[in-house]
This record gives C-alpha cells, sequence and structure tokens, in this order.
C-alpha cells in the first residue's frame, strides 16, 4: 500500500493522488517490458489520513521521495523487492528503464493513511499489467503486490529475528 498523496501515473503525462482512483478509471501500467498502456483499475481501497501504520520513507536522488508500507513490492535493479529489503546501495526503476539512487532509507510509523489499486481483482505473480508508477518508480499494484507477498512470505526482514 502506498501512503495517500502518492501520485501514480494516469497517462505519460499525467498523475493523480492514490486516494482518489477508483474503480473504472485508467492508469498507466506495464510488465517487465515497460510497454505501458492505459488499464482500467479494478480495485480500490484505502484509509481515512489519521490511521497510524508502520511505513517506509526512501528519499531518492533529486530530491524525490516513495512513502509506502513495508510489505510494497517496487522494481529495483535486483528485482522486485519489498522496500523493507532495499539498501542505499539498491537503486530503482523508472518508467524509461533509468535508474534512481537511493540516499536514505527511514522506517517508522506515519498518519497520512494508506491506499491501494489494482488492475486485477484477484491476487497474481505475473507482474505483466500490475506495474504501476508511484512518484515516477515502478511499483507492483496491489494485486501483484499479495501475489508476492504470499508466495514470498518465508523470506526473512532485515532487522527482524528469525
Amino acid at each position: 500500500m502506498l501512503v495517500n498523496g502518492t501520485q501514480i501515473a494516469i497517462s505519460a503525462t499525467e498523475t493523480k493522488a492514490i486516494e482518489d482512483l477508483q474503480v473504472g478509471d485508467t492508469v498507466w501500467a506495464a510488465g517487465l517490458s515497460r510497454d505501458w498502456k492505459a488499464t482500467a483499475v479494478k480495485y480500490s481501497s484505502g484509509t481515512g489520513r489519521g490511521a497510524a501504520s508502520p511505513a517506509v520513507l526512501c528519499k531518492v536522488g533529486g530530491d524525490r521521495e516513495l512513502i509506502c508500507a513495508r510489505n510494497q513490492w517496487v522494481l529495483t535493479t535486483r528485482g522486485l523487492l519489498t522496500i523493507d529489503r532495499l539498501t542505499p546501495d539498491d537503486k530503482l526503476i523508472q518508467a524509461d528503464g533509468q535508474t534512481a539512487d537511493i540516499i536514505a532509507l527511514t522506517i517508522g510509523m506515519l498518519q497520512l493513511g494508506e491506499s491501494a489499486i489494482a488492475t486485477s481483482p484477484m491476487a497474481t505473480t505475473d507482474p505483466e499489467g500490475h506495474l504501476i508508477l508511484a512518484q515516477g518508480f515502478m511499483v507492483a499494484d496491489y494485486a501483484l503486490n499479495m501475489g508476492l507477498s504470499l508466495a514470498h512470505q518465508e523470506a526473512p526482514v532485515v532487522g527482524v529475528s528469525d
């Protein structure tokens, strides 16, 4: 899930706050090939502002940031990883395939509220059509996020004892 206020690409040139996206709206979605297409939102849900939740703030070069739930999958030069498994050595992937350096990662509690969207109503592990652009970075939509999380439950999380 992404914090409310996160800008999601709805076309090659426009964005919209994730909490404002509804079922039937279109978002810019692709797979690992980055063949971007307008794709209908099939699922949309979220919490209001003030709902406290653990989140990761990822500061990126160019004074940009991505804030999301700890289990949000993002595309990096090492592949799809949850944001809580990133290190400052990782790089996020942008729409055109260019990379962005991670400057800092901070874990904390935020009260901004969270929202999620998906381009299908069912969980999946296939990224095709399920990678969206959040703040300009390629991230999993909710369907892919849930599918990957279920498939990788056994993986250890940094800072948590086995």
